[in-house]
């Protein structure tokens, strides 16, 4: 039915390869499971799928990241989104940010896996994290804003703190107050003609 209304792709959070491990990171018994099965239907209804991966200091190892890849392979995803935990949600007022180390890690895998010819049958990875540190953020009215399900506009899906409320304010409005605030995590730099 989504297809039909002109849905062209899903993305499904799977943190991890195992799936012990990742229904204790999301709280709850069968996640695992349940993800596998929504990649599974999405892609036999045709639609491309992509998942999304919250990288923690404990899974941020090169066995970790080759075991993870490998199984996104098997599944026969289009994209793999790896993500940086930020102190929010549930990890609010928590030291969770990775090493410099393993920033260099996620840089390498990056790299290595969308041009080695070795990788060319593995999923594509969108890694945002490389290039905001080197080209500013993406978000914050810059390229993308985040309208939260109470309407209320936050800088991105990650680096949250309601800026002000679609119900109250003009969406050009919104853009203009989230340009004036940034990004809380990466300098934001405006793209011409912004």
């Amino acid at each position: 039915m989504l297809k039909a209304a002109g849905l062209t792709g899903v993305m499904v959070g799977l943190d991890h390869y195992d799936a012990e491990r990742h229904d204790r990171f999301r709280g709850r018994a069968g996640a695992f499971d349940g993800a596998i099965r929504a990649v599974l239907s999405a892609k036999a209804a045709g639609l491309a799928v992509s998942l999304s991966l919250c990288i923690t200091r404990d899974f941020a190892t090169a066995e970790s990241l080759r075991r993870y890849l490998n199984l996104a392979c098997q599944l026969g995803v289009t994209f793999v989104q790896f993500l940086e935990p930020r102190a929010a949600g549930r990890y609010a007022g928590q030291d969770v940010e990775l090493h410099p180390e393993q920033l260099q890690l996620l840089d390498e895998f990056y790299l290595r896996y969308n041009s080695d010819p070795a990788f060319a049958d593995y999923p594509i990875i969108n890694y945002l994290g490389y290039h905001q540190r080197r080209m500013g953020c993406f978000g914050a009215g810059n390229r993308f804003l985040y309208i939260d399900t109470d309407g209320d506009a936050q800088r991105c899906p990650f680096c949250q703190g309601k800026v002000a409320s679609l119900l109250e304010f003009s969406m050009e409005d919104i853009v203009g107050l989230l340009q004036q605030r940034g990004c809380q995590a990466f300098e934001t730099v405006r793209m011409a003609g912004s």
